[in-house]
């Protein structure tokens, strides 16, 4: 976990810059060799550089969702941001089969880590992101790509259609991230969520041998039911956005927590009982981590969302640092990890009602475009006004029914939404 924090950082800076492809192949290269390496390792001290190497380059995982949200459109990026959590659910059923059956330790981490070279026979159908190569100036490249997937979708690539790159007067960077007010607001609400999710996430993950009699079933049951909660996701965020399911599952998610501390001891079939609410405050959690990649890879402008992921990402490493000793307090404090989980989850839940909703709104392309929105500060109304839009903010501002979406609505800038457009809506 250690490690993924720092790579989230190192690898969402080198996606930023050089590609999300090249990120994603450098780090899996080096996954692979130092997981198989830390397969016949000789020490503990040895063991744990090697699996710190490791988590350092799944960093580069952040720069793959980001790829699998960028070359679809606006109404499509939550079923992409969606099939990566159906994957980690398989994965943990995988493992724990896999670990069920196969007891040495050393044979399982080869195993897993060595099955890692079978992405690379994707290389053939993947390509770049066609919004990073527009922002940094590659626009015959990302005209190939779209044609490339265009082409794969059976439509025509409009031969009138020219690309241009988006007006910006200097490359961004991670220091832009903080150097914006709104920005830096939303960042560190999200950072907070995301290591809320984490720490719940993977808590109830680690407690799941507390409630059931054997731990590979109960961390196989713990992925089992994150399949029905992508399938659940994938309806609430098309049909009610990301704010407020994610709000809404992160309550629902915490109250199970505190449920199972608060069943009494004389209740009969409590176990049982505690297993079901626990399973149900996975299931919520699983979908609000789902739902919470989607927010905060649309609430990035282009320019630094892969370096803006790997900001959040860090906090849900913390989150995946703490838990386990979260779960260790309940060996001192009855069922306490329980409803520390459940107060973190109704806190970040509520946060996160402060951020603005993105359904089917255009992504930002850069910086620019934020500062030429509408924003919000202490009670305060700031607002940056282009001039090409001011007969148009005029007009929302005449329209009293108009005042609620305002923000959403002015916060997008139109030329990105002229660009959105152009992009196809399936791969």
């Amino acid at each position: 976990m250690l490690g993924v924090l720092f790579g989230a950082l190192l690898y969402g800076s080198i996606s930023d810059r050089y590609g999300r492809l090249k990120a994603i192949y450098i780090g899996l290269a080096f996954t692979i060799i130092a997981g198989c390496a830390s397969s016949v390792a000789t020490s503990v001290y040895m063991y744990a550089f090697l699996r710190l190497l490791v988590g350092i380059n799944l960093g580069c995982s952040i720069a793959l969702y980001v790829l699998s949200v960028e070359i679809v459109g606006a109404t499509e990026r939550h079923i992409m941001s969606v099939l990566g959590s159906v994957g980690f659910a398989i994965g943990i059923i995988v493992y724990a089969a896999l670990g069920y059956f196969i007891r040495n330790w050393r044979v399982l981490s080869m195993l897993t880590s060595a099955s890692g070279f079978t992405f690379y026979a994707f290389h053939l159908v993947l390509v770049e992101s066609p919004r990073w190569l527009l922002s940094h100036g590659h626009t015959a490249r990302a005209e190939k790509v779209l044609r490339k997937i265009a082409l794969g979708n059976g439509k025509h690539y409009p031969a009138h259609v020219s690309l241009k790159r988006p007006v910006s007067t200097k490359q961004a960077t991670l220091l832009d991230v903080y150097g914006n007010a709104l920005l830096l607001r939303w960042t560190l609400i999200q950072v907070y969520s995301w290591c809320v999710n984490s720490t719940v996430y993977y808590g109830l993950t680690l407690a799941a041998g507390d409630l059931v009699s054997s731990l590979y079933m109960g961390i196989a049951l713990s992925g089992v039911i994150e399949i029905p909660a992508v399938v659940f996701t994938l309806y609430l965020v098309k049909r009610f956005g990301r704010r407020l399911p994610l709000c809404l599952c992160m309550l629902l998610g915490g109250t199970s927590c505190i449920a199972i501390y608060l069943i009494p001891v004389t209740v009969s079939r409590r176990l049982l009982i505690q297993n079901v609410c626990a399973l149900f405050g996975k299931l919520c959690i699983s979908s609000s981590f789902a739902t919470i990649y989607i927010h905060s890879a649309e609430l990035f402008p282009t320019s630094v969302r892969n370096a803006g992921m790997g900001i959040v990402s860090v906090g849900a490493r913390l989150g995946g640092t703490l838990s386990p000793f979260i779960v260790l307090l309940g060996d001192h404090f009855y069922d306490m990890h329980f409803v520390i989980f459940g107060l973190l989850a109704f806190t970040a839940g509520l946060l996160n009602l402060l951020l603005p909703e993105t359904l089917n709104k255009p992504t930002l392309e850069s910086i620019e475009d934020l500062n030429a929105g509408f924003a919000k500060a202490r009670g305060k109304e700031l607002l940056a006004i282009d001039p090409s839009s001011v007969h148009h903010l005029q007009k929302l501002i005449e329209d009293e029914e108009a005042e609620d979406q305002m923000e959403e609505d002015v916060l997008w800038d139109t030329n990105s939404m002229e660009r959105a457009k152009l992009m196809p809506a399936h791969v």
